[in-house]
């Protein structure tokens, strides 16, 4: 019994320095992982705070970004409207050059209608002179009295024309 009871204390003897033993390797793992995750923790909080710094980064980029668009946009508007402008001004001033150019032609004409009428008037006032200088005494006086209506709208009253 006795042998029993050595071989059964050297069996639990040897059992728990096993367990021991594993005890032991588990505690170091455990160490081992806790340093590990403390690590992990420290990279994870760094990529935090790098990360967060990226973002802030590009929010303020964004932020400039969406003014400089808003100031070009600003400037295509008013590149646009000017340019519009520009081409309705264009076009008035093309307009007013044409009007200038019709008018002047209108004044032309005027006159050339103006001096057609004065040379109409002059080789009117020739044709009578010369027919009256060719016709006898008789056939004047009959040929005025026919042209009577012609003369009163151009030269005024024909009966003071004969009175004198």
């Amino acid at each position: 019994m006795m042998i029993l009871f050595i071989s059964t204390c050297f069996l639990v003897s040897h059992f728990m320095s096993l367990i021991d033993g594993m005890i032991s390797e588990c505690s170091s793992e455990t160490n081992r992982l806790v340093g590990e995750l403390s690590e992990l923790q420290g990279r994870w909080s760094e990529t935090e705070a790098m990360l967060t710094a990226v973002k802030d980064s590009h929010s303020v980029k964004v932020s400039k970004l969406e003014v400089e668009i808003k100031e070009i946009e600003r400037d295509l508007g008013k590149t646009a409207s000017s340019l519009l402008k520009e081409k309705k001004a264009r076009k008035a001033k093309s307009s007013e050059a044409r009007l200038a150019k019709i008018s002047a032609f209108l004044g032309s004409l005027e006159c050339i209608r103006s001096r057609d009428l004065a040379l109409a008037t002059i080789e009117g006032g020739m044709t009578v002179v010369r027919a009256f200088q060719s016709e006898t005494p008789p056939t004047l006086e009959a040929r005025l009295s026919s042209c009577k209506g012609d003369l009163a709208a151009v030269d005024g009253d024909f009966d003071l024309v004969l009175a004198m």
